[in-house]
């Protein structure tokens, strides 16, 4: 029955929204409570919980009352999300000990903690998501991964991850992506013949330790030299040297999708006004057999 009009009971003084006596007899009242949806609408939860007193009165003599310390327990919540150092990692940090999911340690699909629609973001192939402890959970980037600084990472996958008794719904959080403190700049490295002749191209290549491609500014050594490469943010530029028999200096600064900027790297370069040899035999086929001489021009 009903206990409203004998006993009132409240957590941390705001009255519960439904008491009923189960069963009583002269030294024991068995009560169900249900504290009410607004009942820790002001607590102040660390790592998950939030303690306050449960207080259950005599209506007709508050006098006689009993209390006790009652915690409340909230659903994990991701604190703290950012890409690791170098990029190819996201550290979920949530504000609790959880139950992992329930997860295996072989179980490492992020399908079963994470939104279906934030899994492409992750990368097509090489993805996995493991836990590191009960409140870090470490996500493995595709080399082919889009999701960027900003980007959402939302907890709701098949497995529900509650707190570590596992009293609590499970998690539904979710948080932006953001740049790690400190990053780890890229270096970038430039390839290429140094020495080229009048009828070759000059080809350099540019190679990081990114994890993704870099955006990158090129330069040369003279105004004729960087006004061929404005605008071009890629890897591989199409070089025209201004003047031929003078040694020229391409530079080049790079800047990865976290926005962590590269050391400036240059490569210094001849385009040489005469034409390579070319080498002709004569006659173009022959038979030679072993320890005959021939004489080939």
């Amino acid at each position: 029955r009903s206990a409203a009009d004998e006993l009132r009971v409240t957590f941390g003084g705001v009255v519960a929204e439904q008491v009923t006596i189960v069963s009583t007899n002269q030294t024991h009242t068995l009560l169900l409570i249900h504290p009410g949806d607004n009942a820790c609408a002001s607590c102040s939860f660390q790592q998950g919980k939030s303690k306050v007193e449960m207080r259950v009165e005599d209506l007709n003599d508050p006098s006689r009352f009993a209390a006790t310390p009652f915690v409340f327990w909230d659903a994990p919540s991701v604190e703290l999300c950012s890409f690791n150092t170098v990029g190819n990692e996201i550290i979920l940090v949530f504000d609790q000990p959880t139950n992992r999911g329930l997860m295996l340690p072989e179980e490492q699909s992020c399908g079963l903690l994470l939104a279906n629609d934030i899994l492409a973001a992750l990368g097509s192939s090489g993805v996995s998501c493991a836990w590191k402890d009960n409140s870090s959970l470490v996500v493995t980037l595709g080399p082919d991964a889009t999701i960027a600084v900003g980007g959402e990472v939302r907890v709701a996958g098949s497995r529900q991850v509650r707190s570590s008794n596992g009293i609590t719904v499970g998690s539904t959080s979710s948080a932006s992506v953001v740049a790690p403190s400190p990053p780890q700049a890229p270096t970038i490295t430039l390839s290429g013949s140094r020495v080229v002749d009048r009828c070759s191209d000059v080809s350099v290549v540019v190679t990081s330790t990114s994890p993704r491609p870099l955006t990158y500014t090129w330069s040369g050594s003279d105004d004729a030299l960087t006004a061929s490469l404005v605008g071009y943010s890629g890897a591989s530029p199409v070089v025209n040297a201004p003047e031929l028999d003078v040694q020229h200096t391409l530079y080049v600064t790079g800047r990865d999708f976290m926005g962590t900027a590269a050391s400036q790297a240059s490569f210094l370069f001849l385009k040489l006004s005469a034409a390579a040899p070319v080498i002709t035999f004569s006659p173009l086929r022959t038979e030679m057999h072993r320890d005959e001489p021939r004489l080939v021009e």
